[in-house]
């Protein structure tokens, strides 16, 4: 089997998104080579020096076969996943309480409670879906808090000045939340995180004759 260029393994890298490269840098099977290029392209999108020095992920996932325990900051953002389905919930039965007969009402925020649970045991499917969720939340509270701003702006009636600033303060506040939690998902040791616990799980399942396919 022809070995692959240097040239060939940069083109290769560069096609491959940070957090998939990421992944493939931490698995530890990769020649010198392909290391040394893939440390360079990750250096090149701004992960830290000291995130490209790792012990490889097989290693790292010995100690990971336990309960494995989330950084802080995924835990903070899982709870509030678990308080929106809460949320979610309560709105759901608030609408056919009072809204009895008006139709089907599912309120999406529900899926909270799959995602919470998700991101605390590690599972990167469930980060992914956290990330979309918490970009189109990020969108959506933009959208509004300039709404807001500019309502009073553009409105026939007259509106609370009050109102509108709590509005547009609570609008920025949620704005700020969401793109705090998508940093903390997208941060290098927050993917080693999910990356281990994967590898670690995927380890027990061999161990017990389980074939994931």
């Amino acid at each position: 089997m022809k070995t692959p260029s240097t040239e060939e393994l940069r083109q290769k890298y560069r096609e491959l998104s940070t957090e998939e490269l990421f992944s493939l840098f931490q698995q530890g099977n990769l020649t010198d080579e392909a290391q040394t290029v893939a440390r360079k392209e990750l250096a090149s999108r701004g992960i830290p020096a000291a995130e490209l020095n790792v012990t490889p992920l097989e290693e790292t996932a010995e100690t990971y076969k336990g309960n494995a325990k989330a950084p802080l900051s995924v835990q903070i953002i899982a709870r509030l996943f678990i308080l929106l389905g809460i949320l979610s919930v309560l709105d759901m039965a608030r609408w056919y309480l009072h809204a009895p007969g008006m139709g089907l009402y599912i309120n999406l925020g529900i899926i909270g409670f799959f995602v919470g649970p998700g991101l605390l045991k590690g599972v990167p499917a469930w980060r992914k879906v956290a990330m979309i969720a918490i970009v189109l939340g990020l969108i959506a509270s933009v959208v509004a808090t300039v709404v807001t701003i500019a309502l009073p702006f553009y409105a026939d009636a007259p509106i609370n000045a009050t109102y509108s600033i709590v509005s547009a303060i609570l609008g920025g506040s949620l704005g700020f939340l969401f793109f705090w939690a998508y940093r903390v998902l997208r941060k290098p040791e927050i993917m080693t995180f999910f990356s281990v616990v994967d590898v670690a799980g995927k380890s027990k399942e061999e161990a017990a004759g389980v074939d994931r396919k």
